[in-house]
Order: structure tokens, then sequence, then C-alpha cells
């Protein structure tokens, strides 16, 4: 995790590629949208280990970078493209990233999605 964070601080064009890629994974609402986008770059392992605000010792993924990515990402859908902060934000917390993610395999889309996956394994 703190690799990719690291490349994103450090590559404009990396940061960019990422936001162009996860911009196009859609949904039909902030929260959709949301969803899709961290079912593609968060394995369902990793995603145990963080919440919003880092409580009990887990990830903070409100001080990651891959947060400004999320929120570039969803308003690069024409659907949610005036997208607050706020809102996907909001949308971040609503069940957990976990969640999220299960609702995706739940309907049967790849959660692997492409080759950004991050994971627990470094």
């Amino acid at each position: 995790m703190e690799h990719i964070d690291v490349e994103l601080k450090a590559s404009r064009e990396f940061r960019q590629k990422m936001i162009d890629y996860l911009g196009l994974k859609g949904g039909c609402d902030v929260k959709e949208s949301v969803w899709r986008i961290m079912a593609h770059i968060i394995s369902h392992d990793l995603s145990k280990t963080m919440n919003w605000r880092g409580i009990n010792g887990k990830v903070p993924f409100c001080q990651l970078q891959l947060k400004e990515i999320v929120n570039a990402a969803v308003r690069r859908n024409r659907l949610t493209s005036d997208a607050t902060d706020k809102e996907v934000e909001k949308a971040s917390k609503d069940g957990s990233i976990c969640q999220g993610i299960e609702m995706v395999v739940a309907r049967k889309e790849d959660p692997l999605g492409g080759v950004l996956m991050i994971t627990t394994r470094g």
C-alpha cells in the first residue's frame, strides 16, 4: 500500500493513468461508482484491513493518495461528474469498503478488473 501511495505522489503521469482507467468503471450513481472503482483497486483481503479513519489500527483510507484518485475517477463518469468530495466520502463510508467489494462480486463482475489490484501481499 505504501508503494502505491509513494508512486501516486511522485508521478503525475501515473496518477492520471489511474484516474483515466478507473473513471471508465462506470456506475449509475456516486455510491455504485465508488464501489466499482474500489473493487478494481483493492483486494477483498486488503479491504478488511482498512476503514475511513484508521480506527482500531486499520489503514486510514482518508489519508491515502488513493482517496484523491477515487474522487477524480468518480468525476470522470458522466453520470457522477458533479459529485462532491463529501458525496464520495459518504459513499466510501456507507457500509465498509469490504461490503462494497462484496456487492460487486455478488453481481458477478470481475473484482480483479485490471492490473491495478492492490493486495495485502507486498
